[in-house]
């Protein structure tokens, strides 16, 4: 259960995003999903938790290949903005309703059939970014997919700590 951290640290975010696409990458083939990224190779930092941000992207793209039960494609990229990283990430699933887009970072809420979720992976997806300084945020349209971009402040190294 993500609580408020104080032990944020300068991480490099191409490994950690890296590693989690390795994670799911067996997966989204068994299940047909073609997966593309585009992350640099050269370090992004950002303050925070390892770990935790794995598990927020974890979620989203366990997320978004649940939504693709017949097959389709995954993407991942990472774009660079003044303050922020952000990194996104698309399917061509079944999307989100837009009487439940308001609803999905709500804890114990769920579209998925009875047994098959929480209702909590988008709820601790939003405590973790937002407790990084981020923001997290999603379009989607019925029937064609969705995206969800999270945004996570840059830790630029070479500032004077004062």
């Amino acid at each position: 259960r993500p609580v408020t951290r104080t032990d944020l640290i300068p991480i490099d975010l191409v490994p950690v995003l890296e590693e989690t696409l390795l994670l799911i990458s067996n997966q989204a083939k068994v299940q047909n999903i073609e997966l593309f990224w585009d992350v640099p190779s050269s370090p992004r930092m950002i303050k925070g938790i390892a770990n935790l941000i794995q598990q927020v992207f974890i979620n989203l793209l366990l997320n978004a290949i649940n939504a693709m039960p017949d097959g389709g494609t995954l993407k991942l990229w990472l774009e660079e903005e003044v303050y922020y990283f952000s990194i996104n990430v698309t399917d061509t699933g079944c999307g989100i309703l837009d009487s439940d887009i308001d609803k999905i970072f709500d804890p114990f809420y769920t579209t998925s059939a009875a047994g098959k979720g929480t209702g909590l992976g988008l709820s601790i997806c939003y405590s973790i970014v937002k407790e990084h300084g981020g923001k997290i945020e999603v379009q989607s349209i019925p029937n064609c997919g969705s995206e969800f971009t999270v945004r996570l402040p840059r830790f630029d190294m070479t500032v004077p700590l004062t």
